[in-house]
């Protein structure tokens, strides 16, 4: 016998359309908290394009997971999105949950490296970036970025000093396709 009969699953499933069996962790309800705040205070369609611009760019962050999935629920439960446009937006939110995995399974083989390993592989990662890019824009490392971590005396040190290595490398790639 099924343990949820047929007659109880329109129940159920107006429950899961109300939010009732979704868990969120605190930290994950105050990113789609601020998305949805983000949406309502520029509206849909202008959070939409940013959102856009910066999955477009190759960016990833918890912020913009958030971003995607509130407005993906949005677009799903409206009738102003059209089914091609819904449909992009997945597509989009798709390819930054799997460009996020990907970020997530280097960062885990990357704390396994030795210090030294760790920092030869961001190496390779900028140039491999710099070789897929094609427009010519140069990406490096700030010496004196590199000489911090490699002066680094602790796992806590050496980790800030890969978040500031990481920005550094952040903060110089185009924003859009087309820069």
């Amino acid at each position: 016998a099924e343990a949820t009969p047929n007659s109880r699953i329109p129940e159920i499933q107006q429950y899961m359309v109300d939010g009732n069996l979704a868990y969120v962790p605190v930290e994950n309800a105050t990113l789609a908290e601020n998305a949805s705040k983000d949406i309502e205070s520029s509206g849909w369609n202008d959070a939409h394009a940013k959102w856009v611009k910066a999955v477009s760019s190759g960016k990833t962050s918890p912020e913009l997971v958030a971003m995607g999935a509130t407005l993906l629920n949005n677009a799903g439960n409206t009738s102003t999105v059209s089914a091609g446009e819904y449909l992009d937006l997945l597509t989009d939110y798709s390819e930054l949950l799997h460009r996020s995995g990907q970020s997530l399974q280097a960062s885990k083989i990357l704390k396994m490296l030795s210090p030294e390993g760790r920092l030869y592989s961001i190496q390779r990662c900028v140039e491999s970036m710099v070789a897929e890019m094609k427009n010519g824009q140069n990406i490096t490392i700030d010496p004196n970025l590199i000489d911090a971590y490699r002066n680094a005396q602790s796992d806590e040190a050496r980790d800030y000093a890969l978040s500031n290595i990481e920005q550094n490398i952040a903060d110089q790639i185009p924003s859009t396709l087309l820069d």
